[in-house]
């Protein structure tokens, strides 16, 4: 049971445990979807949807899926680059419509129709 537990545990704490040292080579030319998912800072199942839509480019050794760590380089390059808009918080806060507006307009709403069905 405890080798099943182990045989499951995250790559990065295997390979710290030293009982996977492919991930702590300096530098193979070949990846599986796993190592390049760790390699790249994605999980694997982001690797394998890269492949399938044809965005990464993979090769079969045998029955092993591999990936060329140029071709990870080259995919994580081509990636659209992160666009920063203005901070729609700030732009809120400047405006006077901040998050805590809604619920207090609701409230005094609430207690505007309260007042005029008390009095009415």
């Amino acid at each position: 049971m405890q080798k099943a537990l182990a045989e499951r545990a995250p790559p990065l704490k295997r390979a710290a445990e030293g009982k996977d040292t492919a991930l702590l080579q300096p530098y193979s030319l070949a990846l599986g979807p796993r190592q390049a998912g760790v390699i790249a800072g994605t999980g694997h199942d982001v690797i394998y949807n890269a492949i399938r839509h044809k965005k990464l480019m993979a090769r079969k050794l045998g029955r092993r899926t591999v990936i060329l760590r140029d071709d990870l380089e080259e995919w994580l390059k081509s990636l659209p680059p992160l666009e920063l808009r203005e901070d729609t918080a700030h732009r809120r806060r400047a405006e006077g419509r901040n998050k805590t507006a809604a619920p207090n307009r609701r409230r005094e709403c609430a207690e505007q129709a309260q007042r005029q069905h008390v009095q009415g």
